[in-house]
């Protein structure tokens, strides 16, 4: 079928160099989906878009570092929110009342009553949690859960589910995680968490004391 379409397609030759090949014979008239030639669509999202070395690109690394994020309170009780980018996902770890939720733990805690810890958590879509708990003195608790790729016999490749807790991590720190967790810097997450270090003593009831980093 010959019609007034046409287009160039560009492509690497054996020598690894770009040609370009007019197109401008189409034989295929009904495809398998049930479009038909000619037939206009609108995307519901823009195709992603990689670089030379498949990375992704622009607005594709945008959309696709989006998560959604939790903020669970020291009586067990939580809410769920849409997912967000990075900068929202900062916002809603700095704006939240945490000195609230801490006087909500301490008095759970005077009444022997169940608690746990009230924290903020993002999960990406491959599985991996950046759970934090802010504490007294503005430090954080943190936990990050990730599958951890193994080799089982020495050669059979596999993952564990890890998890890495820090204590004493301020603000600073926390919010390097935050940005390191969306742009999955498995490796810079790592390395900003540091080595594993021991609970701090408790100061009160209500949180812990500054462990120095």
């Amino acid at each position: 079928m010959n019609d007034d379409r046409r287009y160039v397609l560009r492509r690497k030759n054996k020598d690894g160099v770009d040609e370009y090949l007019p197109i401008h014979t189409f034989t295929v008239e009904t495809y398998r989906c049930g479009l038909t030639a000619g037939d206009r669509l609108r995307l519901r999202r823009p195709l992603p878009s990689r670089d030379d070395s498949g990375a992704p690109t622009g607005e594709a690394v945008e959309r696709m570092n989006v998560f959604p994020y939790w903020i669970q309170r020291a009586d067990f009780s939580s809410t769920d929110f849409a997912p967000v980018d990075v900068d929202a996902a900062v916002r809603a770890f700095e704006n939240h009342d945490w000195q609230d939720e801490l006087r909500l733990y301490a008095e759970l805690e005077d009444e022997r009553a169940e608690c746990c810890p009230s924290g903020i958590g993002f999960m990406r879509q491959d599985g991996d949690i950046l759970h934090i708990c802010p504490e007294k003195n503005d430090v954080a608790m943190v936990h990050y859960h990730f599958a951890a790729p193994r080799k089982l016999l020495g050669f059979i490749p596999w993952a564990t589910l890890s998890v890495e807790t820090r204590f004493g991590m301020t603000r600073s720190t926390v919010v390097d995680l935050i940005h390191f967790f969306f742009d999955g810097r498995h490796d810079w997450m790592m390395q900003r968490l540091g080595p594993p270090n021991r609970p701090l003593e408790r100061t009160g009831s209500a949180g812990r004391s500054a462990l120095g980093r």
